[in-house]
């Protein structure tokens, strides 16, 4: 279910089977949404983007693009 709410925030209720279908569908939107529950979702995607971060951080050595 969709809802909007008075301050312009839209609260979305997804379904799901796997935890992992979520937490990829969510880190699209990284700093424009926020997991409010269940607990265990929120902890899921907070160690995805973090791990994500992680990457960029690290990434010294970035690829290179294709030559065309």
């Amino acid at each position: 279910t969709q809802t909007l709410e008075p301050d312009g925030h839209i609260h979305l209720t997804l379904p799901y089977l796997h935890q992992r279908e979520p937490v990829r569908a969510l880190l699209r939107f990284a700093g424009e949404a926020e997991v409010l529950a269940p607990p265990s979702l929120r902890s899921a995607v907070i160690h995805a983007m973090r791990a994500g971060l992680e990457k960029h951080r690290a990434g010294e050595e970035v690829a290179q693009p294709v030559s065309q």
